[in-house]
């Protein structure tokens, strides 16, 4: 799982409000003069991010810095002009800046940009001089955006892959155990979360077409001499819909089970990975800090938490 899956499913909840209204209205405030927004974006979304910036510095909150979600800071109402760009030597695994990005940074602020922060592939900068020049070429910027999205859209592909398997496996293992399975067996809280699972397949499917056709459409731009524009769009409302119907879904589904050994079982580990994933998106660690803490901490949590498991089905 990438750190791009763990925003997605920290945001959940906060981002499908945030999107519905369309703007700040639902904050996480730490005091007031800084605020924390939930709100994410795609990579072909970059200008309508760095438009969102800019709409946020004009009514006094100038962007700080990213924690689990972007921090601002109350001041003076300006009209501050930020660009974000997508940087193709980060990684999904990135929750600050690496090295390349400083050194990015540097080349950037040559060229009348200042460097404020980074997160993943994306980077964020604000003009500081009025005659900066464009940080790369359309051919580049275009070229960045469309590898970055097909390569998030892979990894999203995971979460409804690893749902289907796991059913799958539980199907089989009713066979296996010769108690026999049928369709018409499924409860409707299985149902539920088969007929999301396919809905968000589907969905990415859809996405996957319409990233095509943006593609094309791009190019085509491109050799006309256009300029191509990277505005807002509406997946992420759609998939954060559909992500929440999925945890519902298997919400209901441990309900139906009751409360049995594999429910606890189940509800421990997605609380502590989740504390896990969360702990990751805060501290923002290095790259390869990053991959120990999860792997090794994600390790720890299925031991400990399988070794209760295993004594409580021995001690009852």
């Amino acid at each position: 799982m990438t750190i791009s899956s763990v925003d997605n499913i920290l945001k959940i909840e906060i981002s499908i409000f945030d999107n519905m209204a369309g703007g700040d209205s639902v904050n996480s405030k730490v005091n007031s003069k800084r605020k924390c927004v939930f709100r994410d974006f795609r990579y072909t979304e970059c200008d309508a991010f760095a438009g969102y910036l800019h709409n946020m510095s004009r009514k006094g909150w100038h962007f700080k810095e990213w924690r689990m979600g972007l921090v601002f800071e109350k001041g003076e109402p300006a009209d501050i002009y930020y660009r974000v760009e997508v940087f193709p030597k980060g990684t999904e695994m990135d929750t600050k800046p690496e090295m390349p990005a400083e050194e990015y940074a540097e080349y950037c602020r040559a060229a009348g940009w200042e460097f404020l922060d980074g997160k993943r592939k994306f980077c964020i900068f604000r003009r500081n001089d009025q005659g900066a020049v464009p940080i790369v070429t359309e051919e580049e910027r275009f070229d960045n955006v469309r590898k970055a999205e097909w390569r998030l859209l892979g990894s999203e592909m995971l979460i409804p892959l690893f749902v289907t398997v796991s059913l799958g496996l539980r199907m089989l293992g009713l066979v296996l155990m010769e108690q026999g399975f049928s369709i018409s067996e499924l409860s409707n809280a299985e149902w539920f979360v088969i007929l999301t699972v396919i809905l968000m397949m589907v969905m990415r499917l859809a996405q996957c077409s319409g990233l095509l056709i943006w593609q094309s459409r791009g190019k085509k731009k491109l050799l006309s001499g256009r300029r191509i524009f990277y505005g807002r769009k509406y997946w992420n409302m759609l998939w954060d819909i559909l992500c929440a119907m999925l945890l519902l879904g298997i919400f209901f589904l441990l309900c139906q089970e009751g409360m049995t050994a594999l429910t606890v079982y189940v509800l421990c580990m997605g609380v502590l990975l989740f504390g896990l994933m969360a702990a990751i998106a805060h501290f923002r660690l290095s790259r390869g800090e990053n991959w120990a803490f999860l792997i090794g901490g994600g390790l720890l949590i299925i031991w400990l938490v399988t070794s209760i498991w295993v004594l409580w089905l021995i001690l009852t």
